[in-house]
């Protein structure tokens, strides 16, 4: 059996990265792990405080008494970024939303989720 201590969701805000936050949640209560939902905004004072609220607002108010959480926000590159929360906070499990580009659409674009 995996032992899982920390679990990292990546979050943009978009309905998917949503949806991941409620799975992480819901795997960091069954494992009783730290949960850290991330998110990469712009070098921006105000966006970095909206981001911190807004991450905060994904957990439901009778989780946070109990449940061993925090928020990162970051700006950068998205990639690079999360990628060094993952070492920096030694995460064993990373949650992330997919959009559903079709194999084109993520040629052309990219896809975070299939980089990391």
């Amino acid at each position: 059996m995996i032992h899982v201590k920390k679990v990292m969701v990546a979050v943009d805000f978009s309905e998917p990265s949503k949806k991941a936050v409620k799975y992480g949640l819901s795997l960091a209560l069954k494992f009783e792990a730290r949960l850290v939902l991330a998110h990469i905004a712009p070098y921006d004072p105000v966006a970095y405080e909206t981001a911190k609220v807004r991450l905060l607002e994904l957990i439901p108010a009778d989780y946070r008494e109990w449940l061993d959480f925090e928020v990162v926000v970051k700006s950068g590159e998205v990639r690079p970024e999360l990628l060094g929360i993952v070492e920096e906070k030694e995460i064993d499990l990373v949650v992330m939303g997919s959009r559903g580009r079709s194999y084109f659409e993520r040629l052309l674009l990219g896809s975070v989720t299939e980089r990391m």
